[in-house]
């Protein structure tokens, strides 16, 4: 994994599901994300709580998704302090939970243009959790049975903005009921020593995850090739043949 580029390793969460671990769309892999990563916390996203909230929590909203990671200020004016506000730090890991669209490329926040710009800064490695589909490259699974959806890339627009690799989902992702929490700690526990890439393979490699994909910038897509019903091989497709 690459340093920091600020010599100070980050993470940073959004997550647009519900605090209410029933719920199919919840916060639990986010918390599992956050507890999982001894990173420097660059903030959280949700629709629990503000900013003035102990831990300071950031609506959800197109600009934290742009920013990935922000740090809270105050201004204190002959003893009179102001309001909490935050501005832009941009974390290293950044862990996206929410919907997304194959049609559209795009998810609940945002898609590729509204972050071209934003994430070629200090951003390594961004994790797309329930965003089912946007990584998808050439949909080499036959998933869609919708002629325009199965000619859909989605992936393609994602991999040159800026972060080095992009995990995700080229189909339906895990619901958060469906173990999402410990897909992404097993991530986390084997990421040092597999490396991003390997670890999230590993991570997904059950029933609930071989949708689960991989963007190494300007180098590679990685997916399960599902070779017959119940046997899938992990697959790398150097860029120069999507």
């Amino acid at each position: 994994m690459a340093q920091a580029a600020d010599s100070v390793f980050e993470k940073v969460w959004f997550d647009t599901g519900l605090d209410d671990p029933s719920a199919p769309s919840n916060l639990e892999d986010s918390r599992a994300f956050d507890a999982g990563l001894s990173y420097a916390s660059r903030g959280q996203c949700s629709q629990v709580g503000d900013l003035e909230s102990t831990p300071p929590n950031s609506s959800l909203d197109t600009t934290f998704f742009q920013a990935a990671g922000r740090e809270i200020i105050t201004a204190n004016y002959y003893n009179q302090l102001s309001h909490k506000r935050q501005i832009m730090n941009q974390a290293d890991v950044f862990y996206y939970s929410g919907h997304g669209s194959h049609s559209s490329g795009s998810l609940f926040a945002g898609g590729p243009a509204d972050v071209s710009g934003y994430w070629d800064r200090d951003l390594n490695v961004v994790v797309i959790a329930a965003g089912c589909a946007v990584l998808d490259i050439n949909e080499y699974n036959d998933n869609y049975t919708d002629p325009i959806e199965h000619t859909r890339s989605p992936g393609t627009a994602w991999e040159p903005i800026g972060p080095g690799v992009l995990l995700g989902y080229n189909y339906t992702a895990p619901l958060d009921t469906q173990n999402s929490d410990s897909i992404i700690v097993s991530w986390l526990n084997d990421r040092e020593t597999l490396g991003d890439i390997d670890a999230w393979k590993n991570a997904n490699n059950n029933s609930n995850g071989r949708n689960a994909c991989a963007i190494q910038k300007d180098v590679s897509y990685f997916y399960f090739n599902k070779i017959l019903p119940l046997i899938y091989v992990w697959t790398e497709v150097q860029k120069g043949n999507w």
